[in-house]
């Protein structure tokens, strides 16, 4: 694109002249706007306020303070204040057995665990007792042991289970030494 050719040079004239003018008429705007809220804030200030005086009439207004109201109306306004009443207590009655009832609810969930602490410590109390009386408890008894030159050494071992837990080892095994042969 040639930017030096007539063509382009009054396009650009153009939009500048469209844009400029446009930009005028925005500020002549602008300058006829405030003028005539100016003239508004005059015109306002001119004007004397309005009185109540000017407001009133001549005609008298009836006006009734009390409303009169008819035996079915009366008896919806007993009947509703009874209602709101009755509805207050049954709330406050509420409220009542609820508070009762979640601190009987804290009561027994505090008994039920003081209780399975309790049943805890007897059930590792118990198991201690078993496992006591219950273990093997094994008595060895040791015999003469015969020496003989050259042969292994003899010796009787006599061991018993004196616990609970049955005779599992049995009540004599003998058991051969070997001789320590010196050098």
């Amino acid at each position: 694109m040639e930017y030096d050719s007539p063509l382009f040079i009054a396009a650009v004239k153009k939009i500048l002249r469209d844009s400029v003018q446009h930009l005028a008429d925005g500020i002549e705007n602008l300058k006829n706007a405030v003028s005539a809220h100016w003239q508004a804030d005059e015109k306002r200030y001119q004007t004397k306020p309005i009185t109540t005086a000017d407001l009133r009439t001549d005609v008298p207004i009836p006006i009734e303070n009390k409303t009169k109201k008819t035996i079915p109306e009366w008896v919806w306004v007993v009947f509703k204040g009874a209602l709101e009443i009755a509805g207050v207590l049954a709330v406050i009655l509420y409220t009542i057995v609820a508070y009762n009832n979640w601190q009987e609810q804290i009561d027994a969930t505090n008994f039920v665990a003081r209780q399975t602490e309790l049943s805890r410590k007897i059930l590792n109390e118990t198991t201690k007792q078993t496992r006591r009386e219950y273990r093997a408890w094994i008595k060895v008894t040791v015999g003469n042991a015969l020496f003989t030159y050259g042969e292994p050494m003899v010796m009787p071992i006599r061991i018993e289970n004196t616990g609970k837990t049955g005779q599992s080892w049995g009540t004599r095994r003998k058991r051969r030494l070997r001789s320590i042969r010196r050098h």
